[in-house]
């Protein structure tokens, strides 16, 4: 069987504690399309020891073959509302494997619920959707798993937020050379207390 016929939406898969990796391998093994969000690191083996979210992978399927999922070594479940197993948003995935692609550290954090406030234009996590959270003097944008209720979070030194406005927002982050985050919390663009450089 062609198991690469089956390419469905991501999944939440519960793992066995520390078992994420030899699980993902026996997934890879079957065809199976898999990702273990890592920090950006110099080192293959750190990246081995501390996954974004520990005891969990994300697997792409088709969920009619479940089945086959569950039964594979080390899976405890596939994360779902109730009994059906339920995907993960396909932005939600893209946004975080950006963010690890790229050298900015990332660290857990306290889970941020609700829906993304901001997206981002410009600079390498260009089309990242997230929350942007002001503390002090640091900028900081969180990048949740509503599904798994973890949240990430990557530090900033500076940033613009400014208006949703479409191919304004895309020309000003590359005439400025800045990486702009672009409230899309209201279908009437930003707060009005983001309007302003921090």
């Amino acid at each position: 069987m062609d198991w690469n016929v089956f390419d469905g939406r991501w999944f939440a898969i519960r793992t066995h504690c520390r078992c994420e990796f030899t699980t993902e391998a026996a997934l890879l093994s079957k065809g199976y399309r898999t990702y273990i969000p890592l920090p950006p690191s110099a080192s293959v083996a750190a990246q081995r020891q501390r996954p974004l979210f520990p005891g969990y992978l994300f697997c792409r399927y088709d969920k009619r073959i479940r089945s086959h999922i569950l039964g594979t070594h080390g899976v405890i479940k596939v994360v779902g509302l109730g009994d059906s197993p339920t995907p993960v948003e396909e932005w939600e995935i893209e946004s975080i494997r950006t963010a690890c692609g790229g050298f900015a550290p990332i660290n857990t954090s306290t889970y941020l619920g609700g829906h993304p406030s901001v997206t981002i234009y410009g600079g390498p996590l260009n089309g990242v959707r997230g929350t942007f959270v002001k503390s002090q003097n640091r900028s900081m944008l969180v990048l949740s798993i509503h599904l798994l209720q973890r949240s990430v979070q990557i530090e900033f030194a500076t940033c613009d937020v400014v208006l949703c406005n479409g191919i304004a927002v895309r020309e000003f982050a590359a005439m400025n050379n800045r990486t702009v985050f672009c409230c899309t919390q209201t279908s009437g663009g930003c707060p009005e207390n983001c309007h302003s450089e921090v």
